[in-house]
This record gives structure tokens, C-alpha cells and sequence, in this order.
């Protein structure tokens, strides 16, 4: 029987192997239902082509992955349940809460990238204390995606900040007018970054936007998403988001939501972003 998680691991040794892309090489639309069934089926040779695809810079994005009625759903659960708390921070040290922080030039500072936004952390040692477990929407694809990037399907859904790497879903609102980050590259703990739309650019806002890397030049992105697609690329790609503006709506936004496994407070000198 073909151990996938094994070869999917020999074939990220021996890619790595090579030196890591920084810039977009293209854009390309694959169905959640595609992906599914490269993995029941164990199809390792068509696995390998879309390994080397994701090595070689490519932005593969994974068209109706997510339920828009859901979405919708979370946002709405993130506005009345966070919104109303105070802005708050935490370290991921054993026993971190779930908690929204609201970022603006000041706390900014703190951070290694630049950046305006409105976070909402998720923690799965917190599952049980919400009303609403969004764990259960996303782990079912989120495992797909983990085993593409060469780890285990159920690698670290019990790790706490203690064991190190942990599971968190991230959401994040870029608002209007003000609502930006700095480009970047993604540390390897990640490999995969996994983001998922939650809005739509000439809908939601107009401006703005995530951007690439290509022959040193900006490539906006952005309008090649639709809510509820995933945007799946190497970690070493350089990219960030564009200052969000809408100019129809007032109340315009960018919402986007990442599946991330980052290394807790936990451990010293542990590896994060870098700027560009």
C-alpha cells in the first residue's frame, strides 16, 4: 500500500533541494474536487507534477472550496461575538484564548511586517468554548491541504503552545481605506500558505488587494478570487496586500482568512515572517 504522506515528504526532500522561487511564474485554477481525489485516489505521479508547480512559483487557486453562505455566517459571528470585547493580545503560551486585536499604526510597531488589519485568532484547544466551532468547516479540506504540504492529514490538531507548531485559523479584515501589509515571504514551518477569499474585489471594495512578485514588478492578483476560493503558494513566494479602498461603499472591506501552523511562544527563537 502506498504510504502518500511519505512520498508526498520524499518529493518535498528532493525539490527543496533546489533553490526556493521568490517570484510568481503564473496563475493557475484547479477544482476542490480535483485535489480530493489526487489524494483518495493516491495518485502520486499527478501529486509530484503539482509539488513541482507550487515549487516553481506558481499561484494555484482552488475554485468553490467553501460554502459563501457560511462565510458570510463567520463574518457575522466575528462582528457580534468579537467586536463588541475589547482589542486585546496574547502570546501563544499554553492555555491562549481565542481573542480579536485591532492593528493600526501603533501596535503595528510591534510587529516584523508593517501592516493595517483586524485579526481574529482561533485555537483548537478552544473549540469547545465557542458557540460556533469553525474547526468543523475547515479541517475536513484543511487536511487535504496539510498533506500536500508534507505533513501528517491530522499533524498538530492536538498540539497545544507547549509541543511547539500548532494549529490556527486566522481571519482578517482589511478596512477600508487604511487596511494593508507589506510584502513578505512566509516561513517553511508553513510551506503551503492557505488563504481563503471571503470577499470579492469590484464588489466589496475596489482598490487593493494581494500582489505577487514577476520580473521585479508588482502583479496584482486579486481579481482572480472569488469568496470561498483558496490561494495556495510556496511560503518563499514575495507578496502582501495592497492598500484596500472602496469608494462605493463606505463600508467596504477585504476579508480573507488563513490555515496556519505557526511555532508558539513557547519555543525561543522561533522562525517567523521576513520582510522584503
Amino acid at each position: 500500500m502506498v504510504d502518500l504522506s511519505k512520498k508526498i515528504q520524499e518529493t518535498w526532500g528532493i525539490l527543496e533541494k533546489n533553490s526556493e522561487p521568490s517570484e510568481l511564474r503564473g496563475v493557475i485554477n484547479l477544482e476542490f474536487s480535483f485535489l480530493h481525489n489526487l489524494v483518495v485516489s493516491k495518485n502520486i505521479n499527478e501529486i509530484n507534477k503539482l509539488l513541482k508547480l507550487f515549487h516553481a512559483g506558481s499561484l494555484i487557486i482552488i475554485k468553490n472550496s467553501f460554502n459563501i453562505e457560511d462565510l458570510n455566517f463567520i463574518k457575522k459571528y466575528l462582528i457580534k461575538n468579537y467586536n463588541c470585547k475589547k482589542s486585546e493580545f496574547h502570546k501563544l503560551k499554553e492555555n491562549c484564548p481565542n481573542f480579536h486585536r485591532v492593528i493600526g499604526p501603533e501596535e503595528s510597531k510591534s510587529y516584523v511586517i508593517p501592516s493595517n488589519r483586524h485579526d481574529y485568532y482561533f485555537f483548537p484547544w478552544n473549540r469547545q468554548k465557542e458557540e460556533f466551532d469553525v474547526f468543523n468547516i475547515f479541517y475536513p479540506k484543511w487536511r487535504v491541504i496539510k498533506l500536500l504540504s508534507g505533513l501528517n492529514p491530522n499533524e498538530f490538531e492536538n498540539n497545544t503552545p507547549k509541543d511547539g507548531p500548532i494549529d490556527r485559523i486566522l481571519f482578517r479584515e482589511y478596512p477600508n481605506g487604511t487596511g494593508y501589509l507589506q510584502a513578505h515571504r512566509d516561513p517553511k514551518t508553513i510551506r503551503l500558505v492557505t488563504g481563503i477569499h471571503l470577499s470579492q474585489k469590484g464588489k466589496d471594495f475596489e482598490e487593493g488587494g494581494l500582489y505577487f512578485y514577476k520580473n521585479n514588478k508588482e502583479i496584482d492578483v486579486e481579481s482572480n478570487f472569488e469568496p470561498g476560493d483558496i490561494a495556495l503558494f510556496y511560503c518563499s513566494l514575495k507578496h502582501g496586500v495592497k492598500k484596500v479602498v472602496s469608494k462605493k461603499n463606505k463600508t467596504g472591506s477585504r476579508w480573507w482568512m488563513c490555515l496556519t501552523n505557526p511555532i508558539s511562544d513557547e519555543v525561543s527563537k522561533r522562525i517567523v515572517q521576513t520582510p522584503v
